[in-house]
Protein backbone atom coordinates (compact mmCIF):
# COMPACT_ATOMS: atom_id res chain seq x y z
CA UNK A 1 0.00 0.00 0.00
CA UNK A 2 1.59 3.41 -0.94
CA UNK A 3 0.09 7.15 -0.77
CA UNK A 4 2.79 8.96 -1.89
CA UNK A 5 6.89 10.58 -1.38
CA UNK A 6 5.97 11.55 1.63
CA UNK A 7 4.76 8.22 3.46
CA UNK A 8 7.15 5.98 4.78
CA UNK A 9 5.77 2.65 3.01
CA UNK A 10 6.55 4.73 -0.31
CA UNK A 11 10.55 5.96 0.73
CA UNK A 12 11.12 2.10 1.29
CA UNK A 13 9.78 1.01 -1.78
CA UNK A 14 11.52 3.61 -4.33
CA UNK A 15 14.96 2.60 -2.06
CA UNK A 16 14.14 -1.08 -2.88
CA UNK A 17 12.97 -0.22 -6.45
CA UNK A 18 17.20 0.97 -6.87
CA UNK A 19 18.23 -2.55 -7.38
CA UNK A 20 14.93 -4.66 -7.71
CA UNK A 21 11.91 -5.10 -9.28
CA UNK A 22 9.44 -3.23 -7.19
CA UNK A 23 5.51 -3.03 -7.86
CA UNK A 24 4.44 -0.43 -4.99
CA UNK A 25 0.46 -0.35 -5.29
CA UNK A 26 -1.99 2.10 -4.10
CA UNK A 27 -3.97 0.95 -0.96
CA UNK A 28 -7.02 0.00 -0.56
CA UNK A 29 -8.54 2.66 2.31
CA UNK A 30 -9.82 1.09 5.65
CA UNK A 31 -13.42 3.37 5.55
CA UNK A 32 -16.18 4.33 3.09
CA UNK A 33 -15.99 8.20 3.16
CA UNK A 34 -20.27 9.06 4.61
CA UNK A 35 -21.63 12.11 5.23
CA UNK A 36 -22.36 12.69 9.21
CA UNK A 37 -18.93 10.28 9.69
CA UNK A 38 -16.08 11.32 7.42
CA UNK A 39 -15.12 14.87 7.27
CA UNK A 40 -15.16 15.76 3.52
CA UNK A 41 -16.60 12.30 2.10
CA UNK A 42 -17.26 13.43 -1.53
CA UNK A 43 -14.13 14.70 -1.90
CA UNK A 44 -12.31 12.11 -0.70
CA UNK A 45 -14.32 9.81 -3.08
CA UNK A 46 -13.74 11.80 -6.00
CA UNK A 47 -9.96 11.98 -5.07
CA UNK A 48 -10.18 8.36 -4.99
CA UNK A 49 -11.49 8.06 -8.32
CA UNK A 50 -9.39 10.95 -10.19
CA UNK A 51 -5.88 8.85 -8.98
CA UNK A 52 -7.44 6.04 -10.37
CA UNK A 53 -8.23 6.79 -13.52
CA UNK A 54 -4.81 9.02 -14.11
CA UNK A 55 -2.47 6.37 -12.50
CA UNK A 56 -3.07 2.93 -13.16
CA UNK A 57 0.21 2.57 -13.67
CA UNK A 58 3.56 4.83 -14.05
CA UNK A 59 7.27 4.92 -12.83
CA UNK A 60 7.39 7.96 -11.09
CA UNK A 61 11.40 8.27 -9.95
CA UNK A 62 14.09 8.17 -12.00
CA UNK A 63 16.57 7.78 -9.16
CA UNK A 64 14.71 4.11 -8.99
CA UNK A 65 14.54 3.03 -12.46
CA UNK A 66 12.72 -0.80 -11.36
CA UNK A 67 10.32 1.29 -9.23
CA UNK A 68 6.73 0.90 -11.26
CA UNK A 69 3.77 2.28 -8.79
CA UNK A 70 0.12 1.22 -9.91
CA UNK A 71 -3.28 2.57 -8.73
CA UNK A 72 -6.22 -0.67 -9.31
CA UNK A 73 -9.78 0.08 -9.88
CA UNK A 74 -11.18 -0.94 -6.37
CA UNK A 75 -14.80 -0.56 -4.65
CA UNK A 76 -14.57 0.45 -1.44
CA UNK A 77 -16.53 -2.15 -0.17
CA UNK A 78 -15.82 -3.40 3.72
CA UNK A 79 -18.77 -4.31 5.31
CA UNK A 80 -19.53 -7.58 4.97
CA UNK A 81 -17.29 -10.51 3.96
CA UNK A 82 -18.97 -11.03 0.69
CA UNK A 83 -18.57 -7.83 -0.62
CA UNK A 84 -14.60 -7.67 0.61
CA UNK A 85 -13.23 -11.04 -1.26
CA UNK A 86 -15.57 -9.71 -4.18
CA UNK A 87 -13.36 -6.59 -3.91
CA UNK A 88 -9.64 -8.24 -3.36
CA UNK A 89 -10.42 -10.64 -6.02
CA UNK A 90 -10.89 -7.31 -8.15
CA UNK A 91 -7.26 -5.76 -6.61
CA UNK A 92 -5.68 -9.28 -7.16
CA UNK A 93 -6.37 -10.06 -10.45
CA UNK A 94 -4.82 -6.61 -11.76
CA UNK A 95 -1.75 -6.89 -8.98
CA UNK A 96 -1.37 -10.60 -10.46
CA UNK A 97 -1.78 -9.58 -14.63
CA UNK A 98 0.95 -6.75 -13.63
CA UNK A 99 3.82 -8.26 -11.58
CA UNK A 100 3.95 -10.93 -14.15
CA UNK A 101 4.27 -8.78 -16.81
CA UNK A 102 7.15 -7.20 -14.75
CA UNK A 103 8.50 -10.50 -14.67
CA UNK A 104 7.82 -11.02 -11.00
CA UNK A 105 8.01 -14.37 -9.46
CA UNK A 106 7.48 -15.73 -6.12
CA UNK A 107 7.53 -12.09 -4.00
CA UNK A 108 7.33 -10.56 -1.32
CA UNK A 109 4.37 -8.86 0.29
CA UNK A 110 5.17 -5.98 1.82
CA UNK A 111 2.08 -3.92 3.26
CA UNK A 112 1.49 -1.38 5.94
CA UNK A 113 -2.53 -1.54 5.68
CA UNK A 114 -4.43 -4.78 6.98
CA UNK A 115 -7.05 -4.23 4.62
CA UNK A 116 -4.71 -5.83 2.09
CA UNK A 117 -4.81 -9.62 3.65
CA UNK A 118 -7.81 -10.23 1.55
CA UNK A 119 -5.70 -9.54 -1.42
CA UNK A 120 -2.70 -11.06 -0.19
CA UNK A 121 -4.60 -14.54 0.39
CA UNK A 122 -6.32 -14.26 -2.81
CA UNK A 123 -3.06 -14.00 -4.93
CA UNK A 124 -1.73 -16.85 -2.78
CA UNK A 125 1.02 -14.78 -1.62
CA UNK A 126 0.24 -15.57 2.37
CA UNK A 127 3.54 -17.34 2.55
CA UNK A 128 5.96 -14.47 1.85
CA UNK A 129 4.66 -11.78 3.87
CA UNK A 130 6.04 -8.51 5.62
CA UNK A 131 3.42 -6.35 7.98
CA UNK A 132 4.92 -2.70 8.23
CA UNK A 133 3.22 -1.70 11.42
CA UNK A 134 3.65 2.07 11.02
CA UNK A 135 0.40 2.68 13.00
CA UNK A 136 -2.33 1.46 15.11
CA UNK A 137 -5.15 1.12 12.56
CA UNK A 138 -7.74 -0.43 14.59
CA UNK A 139 -7.79 2.86 17.15
CA UNK A 140 -7.73 5.39 14.40
CA UNK A 141 -10.82 7.32 14.00
CA UNK A 142 -13.63 6.59 11.87
CA UNK A 143 -12.95 3.03 11.33
CA UNK A 144 -15.05 -0.02 12.33
CA UNK A 145 -12.29 -1.01 15.00
CA UNK A 146 -13.96 -4.85 15.62
CA UNK A 147 -13.14 -5.45 12.02
CA UNK A 148 -9.44 -3.54 11.41
CA UNK A 149 -8.50 -5.55 14.41
CA UNK A 150 -9.64 -9.04 13.09
CA UNK A 151 -7.81 -7.95 9.53
CA UNK A 152 -4.48 -7.09 11.58
CA UNK A 153 -4.91 -10.49 13.40
CA UNK A 154 -4.67 -12.36 10.52
CA UNK A 155 -2.23 -9.96 8.62
CA UNK A 156 -0.18 -10.91 11.83
CA UNK A 157 -0.46 -14.70 11.75
CA UNK A 158 0.65 -14.68 7.74
CA UNK A 159 3.47 -12.31 8.44
CA UNK A 160 6.81 -13.47 8.49
CA UNK A 161 8.11 -10.08 10.15
CA UNK A 162 6.08 -7.72 11.72
CA UNK A 163 7.71 -3.94 11.29
CA UNK A 164 6.88 -1.54 13.92
CA UNK A 165 7.67 2.21 13.51
CA UNK A 166 7.09 3.16 16.61
CA UNK A 167 8.60 0.66 19.90
CA UNK A 168 6.01 2.06 22.16
CA UNK A 169 3.36 0.23 20.34
CA UNK A 170 5.86 -2.95 19.72
CA UNK A 171 6.24 -2.93 23.40
CA UNK A 172 2.17 -2.89 23.92
CA UNK A 173 1.81 -5.65 21.61
CA UNK A 174 4.43 -7.98 22.39
CA UNK A 175 2.32 -11.05 23.77
CA UNK A 176 0.35 -10.56 20.16
CA UNK A 177 3.22 -10.90 17.71
CA UNK A 178 5.27 -12.86 19.80
CA UNK A 179 9.20 -13.14 18.24
CA UNK A 180 8.02 -11.61 14.74
CA UNK A 181 8.67 -8.09 16.01
CA UNK A 182 11.33 -5.86 14.90
CA UNK A 183 12.09 -2.06 15.27
CA UNK A 184 11.89 -0.21 12.17
CA UNK A 185 12.27 3.92 12.78
CA UNK A 186 11.36 5.92 10.21
CA UNK A 187 13.62 7.99 8.11
CA UNK A 188 14.19 11.44 6.53
CA UNK A 189 15.57 12.21 2.84
CA UNK A 190 18.08 14.61 4.16
CA UNK A 191 19.61 15.19 0.68
CA UNK A 192 16.10 16.96 0.29
CA UNK A 193 15.08 18.83 3.65
CA UNK A 194 18.15 20.88 3.66
CA UNK A 195 18.75 24.03 4.80
CA UNK A 196 20.13 27.00 2.45
CA UNK A 197 21.71 30.35 3.34
CA UNK A 198 20.63 31.54 -0.31
CA UNK A 199 16.55 30.53 0.41
CA UNK A 200 13.87 32.70 -1.35
CA UNK A 201 10.22 32.86 -0.66
CA UNK A 202 7.56 30.97 -2.69
CA UNK A 203 5.23 33.82 -4.21
CA UNK A 204 2.42 32.86 -2.16
CA UNK A 205 4.55 32.83 1.09
CA UNK A 206 6.01 35.99 0.36
CA UNK A 207 3.53 38.07 1.56
CA UNK A 208 3.16 36.45 4.82
CA UNK A 209 4.83 38.51 7.52
CA UNK A 210 7.93 37.03 10.57
CA UNK A 211 8.02 35.51 12.80
CA UNK A 212 5.99 32.65 10.28
CA UNK A 213 5.19 29.04 12.98
CA UNK A 214 4.88 26.39 9.80
CA UNK A 215 3.25 23.00 9.62
CA UNK A 216 2.96 20.71 6.85
CA UNK A 217 0.76 17.66 6.40
CA UNK A 218 -2.97 16.66 6.42
CA UNK A 219 -4.82 19.12 8.24
CA UNK A 220 -7.79 17.31 9.73
CA UNK A 221 -8.63 16.75 12.93
CA UNK A 222 -7.68 13.28 13.70
CA UNK A 223 -4.40 14.54 12.94
CA UNK A 224 -3.83 18.29 13.72
CA UNK A 225 -5.40 19.53 17.16
CA UNK A 226 -7.44 22.46 15.60
CA UNK A 227 -8.41 24.40 18.97
CA UNK A 228 -4.75 24.17 19.39
CA UNK A 229 -4.10 26.01 16.73
CA UNK A 230 -6.68 28.55 17.69
CA UNK A 231 -5.00 28.98 20.89
CA UNK A 232 -1.81 29.73 19.36
CA UNK A 233 -3.52 32.60 17.15
CA UNK A 234 -4.95 33.93 19.72
CA UNK A 235 -2.49 34.10 22.30
CA UNK A 236 0.27 34.76 19.70
CA UNK A 237 -1.16 37.79 17.51
CA UNK A 238 2.00 38.90 16.46
CA UNK A 239 3.04 35.47 15.08
CA UNK A 240 1.91 34.27 11.44
CA UNK A 241 0.79 30.58 11.58
CA UNK A 242 0.96 29.13 8.29
CA UNK A 243 -0.47 25.73 7.52
CA UNK A 244 0.18 23.97 4.43
CA UNK A 245 -1.89 20.87 3.24
CA UNK A 246 -4.74 19.18 1.75
CA UNK A 247 -7.65 20.47 3.91
CA UNK A 248 -9.89 17.48 5.29
CA UNK A 249 -12.01 19.48 7.77
CA UNK A 250 -14.16 22.25 8.30
CA UNK A 251 -11.49 25.45 8.73
CA UNK A 252 -14.61 28.43 8.51
CA UNK A 253 -13.47 28.72 12.29
CA UNK A 254 -10.03 30.46 11.35
CA UNK A 255 -11.51 33.35 8.89
CA UNK A 256 -11.89 35.18 12.26
CA UNK A 257 -7.72 34.62 13.08
CA UNK A 258 -5.48 36.45 10.23
CA UNK A 259 -2.60 35.06 11.58
CA UNK A 260 -3.53 31.88 10.61
CA UNK A 261 -2.67 30.86 6.94
CA UNK A 262 -3.60 28.44 4.87
CA UNK A 263 -1.86 27.91 1.79
CA UNK A 264 -3.27 24.01 0.70
CA UNK A 265 -1.32 21.62 -0.67
CA UNK A 266 1.53 21.10 -2.20
CA UNK A 267 3.86 18.74 -3.67
CA UNK A 268 6.92 16.86 -1.60
CA UNK A 269 9.03 18.18 -3.82
CA UNK A 270 8.36 21.90 -3.36
CA UNK A 271 8.16 21.56 0.73
CA UNK A 272 11.64 22.46 1.79
CA UNK A 273 11.42 25.64 -0.50
CA UNK A 274 8.18 26.43 1.89
CA UNK A 275 9.69 25.20 5.27
CA UNK A 276 12.64 27.12 5.02
CA UNK A 277 10.84 30.26 5.07
CA UNK A 278 9.26 28.89 8.70
CA UNK A 279 11.37 30.92 11.69
CA UNK A 280 10.17 27.82 13.87
CA UNK A 281 7.80 24.28 12.83
CA UNK A 282 4.90 22.78 14.75
CA UNK A 283 3.81 19.08 15.35
CA UNK A 284 0.21 20.06 17.22
CA UNK A 285 -0.56 16.45 17.60
CA UNK A 286 -4.49 15.72 18.98
CA UNK A 287 -4.68 13.39 22.14
CA UNK A 288 -5.80 9.97 21.27
CA UNK A 289 -5.26 6.65 21.67
CA UNK A 290 -4.29 6.24 17.88
CA UNK A 291 -1.82 9.10 18.48
CA UNK A 292 -0.37 7.10 21.02
CA UNK A 293 1.77 5.55 18.78
CA UNK A 294 2.35 7.85 16.27
CA UNK A 295 5.98 8.41 15.04
CA UNK A 296 5.65 11.18 12.99
CA UNK A 297 7.86 11.89 9.79
CA UNK A 298 7.42 15.23 9.49
CA UNK A 299 9.11 15.77 13.15
CA UNK A 300 12.61 14.53 11.35
CA UNK A 301 12.09 16.63 8.59
CA UNK A 302 11.89 20.04 10.62
CA UNK A 303 15.31 18.88 11.98
CA UNK A 304 17.15 18.29 8.67
CA UNK A 305 16.28 21.72 7.97
CA UNK A 306 17.47 22.98 11.38
CA UNK A 307 14.23 24.20 12.23
CA UNK A 308 13.21 24.49 16.23
CA UNK A 309 10.61 22.54 16.57
CA UNK A 310 7.09 22.43 18.94
CA UNK A 311 5.54 19.30 19.40
CA UNK A 312 2.41 17.58 21.30
CA UNK A 313 5.06 14.72 22.53
CA UNK A 314 3.94 11.23 23.59
CA UNK A 315 6.36 8.20 24.48
CA UNK A 316 7.61 7.26 21.05
CA UNK A 317 9.09 11.15 20.66
CA UNK A 318 10.82 11.59 24.15
CA UNK A 319 14.15 10.14 22.65
CA UNK A 320 13.88 13.11 20.46
CA UNK A 321 13.84 15.52 23.77
CA UNK A 322 17.25 16.79 23.45
CA UNK A 323 16.61 18.48 20.49
CA UNK A 324 12.77 19.24 20.31
CA UNK A 325 10.49 21.17 22.76
CA UNK A 326 7.90 18.27 24.12
CA UNK A 327 4.88 19.51 25.31
CA UNK A 328 1.77 17.70 27.02
CA UNK A 329 -0.49 20.80 27.47
CA UNK A 330 -1.72 23.84 25.04
CA UNK A 331 -0.39 25.72 27.92
CA UNK A 332 3.29 24.73 27.28
CA UNK A 333 2.36 24.46 23.70
CA UNK A 334 1.91 28.23 23.04
CA UNK A 335 4.72 29.22 25.77
CA UNK A 336 7.23 26.70 23.85
CA UNK A 337 6.65 28.50 20.57
CA UNK A 338 6.80 32.07 22.03
CA UNK A 339 10.68 30.27 24.02
CA UNK A 340 11.30 28.69 20.33
CA UNK A 341 11.07 32.07 18.01
CA UNK A 342 13.01 34.12 21.09
CA UNK A 343 16.14 31.51 21.20
CA UNK A 344 18.96 31.86 18.49
CA UNK A 345 21.48 29.67 19.86
CA UNK A 346 24.56 29.44 17.82
CA UNK A 347 24.97 26.18 16.12
CA UNK A 348 21.54 24.73 17.29
CA UNK A 349 20.45 24.12 13.95
CA UNK A 350 23.12 22.38 12.77
CA UNK A 351 23.31 20.28 16.48
CA UNK A 352 19.62 19.33 15.26
CA UNK A 353 20.19 18.95 11.56
CA UNK A 354 23.21 16.72 12.73
CA UNK A 355 20.52 14.88 14.99
CA UNK A 356 18.80 13.02 11.95
CA UNK A 357 21.90 12.54 9.46
CA UNK A 358 22.49 8.60 9.75
CA UNK A 359 18.29 8.08 9.54
CA UNK A 360 18.28 8.47 5.69
CA UNK A 361 15.32 5.79 3.85
CA UNK A 362 18.05 3.67 2.50
CA UNK A 363 19.07 2.69 5.88
CA UNK A 364 15.48 1.83 6.63
CA UNK A 365 15.51 -0.10 3.42
CA UNK A 366 18.51 -1.84 4.24
CA UNK A 367 17.15 -3.51 7.17
CA UNK A 368 14.05 -4.50 5.35
CA UNK A 369 15.93 -6.04 2.70
CA UNK A 370 18.51 -7.89 4.85
CA UNK A 371 15.27 -9.16 7.21
CA UNK A 372 13.93 -10.41 3.73
CA UNK A 373 16.86 -12.42 2.64
CA UNK A 374 17.37 -13.83 6.13
CA UNK A 375 13.51 -15.13 6.13
CA UNK A 376 14.32 -16.53 2.53
CA UNK A 377 17.26 -18.25 3.83
CA UNK A 378 14.92 -20.37 6.35
CA UNK A 379 12.14 -20.21 4.52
Amino acid sequence: MIHGPAHCDFQIMRQLGRDQVALAVNGIGMRLPMPGRTERPVRRVIRKIAVTLRYFLRRPSASSPNLYVMTPVSLPLFGSPITRRLNARLVAAQVWLVSRALGMRDPWALTTLPTWVDVIEALGWDDRVVYYRADDHSRQPDVDTELIRSLEDRLIDHAHVVLYASAWLQERERDRVGDKAMFLDHGVETDHFTPSLQHTDPADLAPVGHPRVGFFGQIDATSVDLDLIARLAEELPDVQFVMIGRPAADLSRFESYPNVVFLGFRPYDELPRYARGFDAAIVPLPRSEWIDAANPIKLKEYLSLGLPVVAMGNDEMERFSDHVALCSTHEQFVAAVRDALGSQQPGAAEQRRASVLADGWDRRAEAVSAAMRALGQHA
